[in-house]
């Protein structure tokens, strides 16, 4: 019995509250003072504890020769009661997460690390933008098509353009980075790449919607995701400014 009562806390009832819903599983029908004996709780308790019950869906009352008794009608009201809390839920969520964004104004920062965390960090992207979001990229020099899964490097930018989400990128003029741009268009990308000696860094930066993230891909993967309006408005208008001093193509720069 303690076990199963344990059990019901987990579904959001009360130490107490478990007790007298048990009670009322054994007993089928009974009064308050019948409730307060076979769970050994107080009966001033079990009068206030029985309305929230009530209320809940939990138990169902009856007058049976003018006497007040409490019953578990269905146990299966239980799984109601609670999917009903889970719509309720489900319908506050949006007006939650508009405070968070309207009032969070404090960064974080989140760490990702190995191939699972890498899988992660980029799905974690996509989830953060919405159909027209323009995300943008700094891809460095190293080796990526040695370190990066072949198969989650062709479905990463399939997903982005399935969701409508944008891409500019600025990268090394390197053969895999021109086998890209071949599909630009279908990836929703646009990219302009510069001599490789003009990129000191191997890493790679995302910026995108009040994040920017940081990536090496050295000794595994290493991922550092910082939520800051600031951090974004700061690196986008680098970005910008950069992207518009670029040519088109490698070639303009001979």
């Amino acid at each position: 019995m303690k076990s199963i009562a344990k059990k019901l806390e987990e579904l959001d009832f009360s130490d107490k509250e478990a007790r007298v819903y048990l009670a009322l599983l054994t007993l089928g029908s009974a009064s308050p003072s019948e409730v307060a004996q076979k769970s050994c709780i107080k009966r001033t308790t079990v009068y206030n504890l029985l309305p929230d019950l009530l209320q809940k869906g939990y138990i169902t009352k009856n007058i049976v020769k003018g006497k007040t008794v409490f019953f578990v009608e269905d146990v299966r009201n239980l799984e109601n009661a609670i999917e009903q809390k889970r719509i309720k839920f489900e319908s506050l969520l949006p007006e939650l997460q508009a405070m968070h964004t309207v009032f969070s104004n404090k960064p974080s920062v989140k760490y990702y690390e190995g191939e699972g965390g890498m899988r992660e960090f980029y799905l974690n992207l996509l989830d953060k933008t919405k159909p027209g979001d323009q995300m943008y990229e700094f891809f460095g020099t190293i080796e990526f098509e040695h370190i990066f899964p072949q198969e989650f490097a062709e479905h990463y930018p399939k997903e982005r353009a399935r969701r409508k989400v944008s891409m500019k990128l600025i990268g090394p003029d390197v053969p895999y980075l021109r086998k890209w741009r071949e599909k630009d268009k279908e990836s929703l990308r646009e990219m302009k790449l510069v001599p490789v000696e003009n990129l000191a860094f191997s890493g790679n930066m995302q910026i995108y919607k009040n994040y920017v993230s940081f990536i090496s891909y050295k000794e595994n993967f290493m991922g550092v995701m910082i939520n800051s309006k600031e951090m974004y408005q700061m690196h986008k208008s680098v970005f910008e400014l950069l992207w518009k001093s670029l040519p088109e193509s490698y070639g303009e720069y001979c």
